[in-house]
């Protein structure tokens, strides 16, 4: 295991605990904050592997690569968030938010 392995066991096996004795609201936010965690260490793991797929070398990964892998990975939690925990969310207003990053991506482009 790695030291960013081991700071994340050391940081989320307390609040996978905590879980358990958290109730109301700050359930979820603790769950989401350490499924962010998780998602931060995938999101290195994914790097890696499209920097072999493509053959480059750390400046261009991390040029080319990394933002787009992160913020997509960033994403899905809280698209999952709004898909089963907020009533009012619907097909239509995440189509919406899928057009927003659609524009958001041409603008950074």
């Amino acid at each position: 295991m790695t030291y960013i392995e081991n700071i994340f066991l050391c940081l989320a096996i307390p609040m996978i605990l905590s879980l358990f004795f958290i109730k109301g609201r700050s359930r979820s936010y603790t769950l989401f904050v350490t499924i962010g965690m998780g998602i931060c260490l995938l999101s290195a793991y994914v790097n890696s592997f499209f920097m072999w797929l493509y053959g480059v070398d750390g400046t261009v990964a991390a040029i080319e690569i990394t933002p787009v892998c992160e913020e997509l990975l960033k994403l899905l939690p809280l698209v999952f968030y709004f898909l089963i925990f907020d009533n009012q969310m619907s097909l239509t207003t995440i189509l919406d938010f899928e057009s927003m990053l659609e524009c958001e991506t041409i603008h950074l482009a």
